[in-house]
């Protein structure tokens, strides 16, 4: 009988814990790992590649994981079981003798390859910050030593540092998607940093639609683009002016019946036109005019007489049914097509008339 009530005190203390444990649950939300800095995980994997485990990691963390896809599938397959891990540690099981290593940046997770030390050489350290023309910092910089696959990536600040070898000459090299690649030679420096440029496409390079930009040697419509330096050598009056000069595609048909009544629309050509008559005095409109695309949206001609030269960053003129294939019968008569400059930041501007 006592080993029976000794039996039944065990159980009334254990239920008397459980109902304390459930009533801290209840009050902190429910969450366990809430009271950690990093959620716990539960995996169960086998043979699978090493990118595919990181990938259900970064599932279950909710963070952010940086790395190059190409490297990761050359580390292999790996089977690993987890229950109540952190991140950190998964991490850890995760990338052992994989040759790759890790650094947590706030909700970023930043995977690289590890450093192969260099023995018997000495080693100098670089430090320094990447950012932009605006003067913001730039995470995720690539940064290599030119000829070696040895390198870092900037952090959430842009700043880096990397040990390189003292031999030779060495370069390091700066790469960002949408940013100019940096080639700087170290010669002694032991603190570079670095302002990179945006890449931007010039005009002449690609033929701008109005729906799409495409590179020209591509594109096998005929078409010319000129840029607000070429329309301003010939006039200033408007673009329509400038384009008849520079184009000899590009016809304004001259009407003295109107005299120099500055409220006539004029009348275009582009390689000719087609002739559809009555439809202007119908519907106040010429059929036979030419379609005019600003920034991307069908607008009217007494529009594109009325904007600044000031504003406009480019002008192309389809020429041929190639651009049927896009605006429909509306471009039977050519296109053209006029992007505006974007705003500058940090600077307004203002119109008046």
């Amino acid at each position: 009988m006592k080993k029976k009530r000794r039996s039944t005190r065990w159980k009334v203390t254990n239920l008397f814990l459980a109902f304390q444990v459930a009533i801290v649950l209840v009050f902190s939300g429910g969450h366990v790992y809430g009271m950690v800095d990093e959620p716990l995980l539960n995996l169960s994997l086998k043979n699978v590649a090493v990118k595919d485990a990181l990938w259900e990691i970064e599932k279950q963390s909710k963070m952010v994981f940086v790395y190059n896809a190409d490297d990761l599938g050359k580390a292999g397959k790996i089977s690993m079981e987890i229950k109540g891990k952190t991140v950190r540690e998964a991490l850890d099981i995760c990338l052992k003798d994989s040759g790759f290593e890790y650094v947590i940046q706030q909700n970023t997770v930043v995977i690289k390859r590890k450093a192969v030390p260099v023995t018997g050489v000495q080693m100098q350290t670089i430090t320094g910050k990447v950012v932009g023309q605006d003067s913001v910092p730039l995470p995720g910089v690539t940064i290599l030593l030119k000829g070696t696959s040895s390198g870092v990536v900037t952090d959430l600040n842009g700043k880096y540092t990397i040990n390189i070898p003292v031999t030779g000459d060495p370069v390091l090299l700066f790469t960002f998607i949408g940013m100019k690649k940096e080639e700087i030679n170290v010669a002694g420096k032991k603190v570079i940093n670095v302002v990179l440029k945006e890449e931007l496409t010039t005009v002449d390079e690609v033929v701008v639609t109005g729906i799409y930009s495409r590179k020209k040697e591509s594109f096998t419509g005929s078409s010319e683009t000129y840029t607000t330096k070429e329309l301003k050598m010939v006039g200033n009056k408007n673009i329509l002016e400038s384009l008849r000069t520079l184009d000899p595609a590009f016809n304004i048909i001259e009407n003295n019946q109107y005299g120099s009544d500055p409220n006539r629309l004029p009348d275009i050509e582009i390689r000719g036109k087609s002739s559809i008559v009555g439809f202007k005095e119908q519907f106040g409109q010429d059929p036979n005019q030419p379609l005019f695309i600003l920034d991307g949206f069908e607008t009217t001609l007494a529009t594109i007489m009325d904007l600044s030269l000031d504003r406009v960053a480019s002008v192309t003129i389809l020429k041929d049914a190639a651009s049927t294939a896009i605006y429909g019968s509306k471009a039977a008569n050519g296109v053209v097509v006029v992007e505006t400059k974007s705003p500058e930041r940090g600077r307004l501007r203002l119109s008046y008339n």
